[in-house]
């Protein structure tokens, strides 16, 4: 069985586990971003291949309705607060 895995840095590590069984375990740990997970099983008899803990993140964009939504709440705000200076 063989695990490559590549980061955003271009940092590359392959394992390769000649008799994998229950007790198996290979940890990856990077700084840069997650680009690549390659798991390659030969005919391997009673053996399959599962991932645990695989973190992926995406950074949350807000879409131009929630900016607009800001703005106006600040400008109710400021229209709110003008009227209450002015009695």
């Amino acid at each position: 069985m063989q695990l490559t895995a590549t980061d955003s840095t271009g940092a590359t590590l392959t394992w390769t586990i000649d008799a994998p069984d229950v007790h198996s375990f290979v940890g990856f740990v990077s700084d840069g971003h997650l680009t690549s997970l390659t798991v390659w099983k030969d005919d391997i008899p009673d053996s399959f291949v599962t991932v645990n803990d695989l973190h992926l993140s995406v950074a949350a964009v807000p879409e131009p309705a929630t900016y607009g939504m800001l703005l106006g709440g600040l400008g109710l705000l400021g229209l709110a607060a003008r009227r209450r200076k002015g009695r």
